[in-house]
């Protein structure tokens, strides 16, 4: 191998020192990718708990995360790294909120939604299209 990356794998390769302190400090000892996957309400602590677990996996690291009504997206990234995640999703099953979290997230790592942006998607979220259509249909 000539020690080169692709870049999916530049993508993917990142930092992430400091998101496991972060991430210590919401939610419960309980909270985590595969530890929340009932159908029911979830808290706002919990929420960004399931985020930094997300961010840690995608070794990204956002500097704000926010929760607040919006009444025409469920989430946003600013361009200094602050994430607002409709407060809505807090009702939703765990695989819509993990597409919107995880779609967010990748959008810190590639701005837009080209074939990187699409295959870092496949990579971590197989079903992520299907999400999509039905994150598209309660709108």
């Amino acid at each position: 191998m000539s020690g080169l990356l692709t870049p999916l794998e530049k993508a993917i390769n990142g930092n992430g020192d400091n998101m496991q302190n972060k991430a210590a400090g919401y939610g419960s000892k309980n909270c985590s990718l595969t530890g929340l996957m009932s159908d029911g309400k979830i808290e706002a602590k919990d929420f960004k708990s399931i985020v930094w677990d997300w961010a840690i996996k995608l070794k990204v690291e956002p500097k704000e995360i926010h929760l607040r009504p919006m009444k025409t997206k469920w989430a946003s990234l600013s361009g200094s790294g602050r994430l607002t995640f409709n407060s809505e999703l807090l009702e939703k099953r765990r695989n819509l909120i993990n597409y919107v979290i995880v779609h967010e997230l990748l959008h810190i790592k590639v701005p837009n939604h080209g074939k990187l942006f699409k295959s870092l998607m496949l990579a971590f979220l197989p079903d992520w299209e299907k999400y999509s259509e039905q994150l598209k249909e309660v709108v």
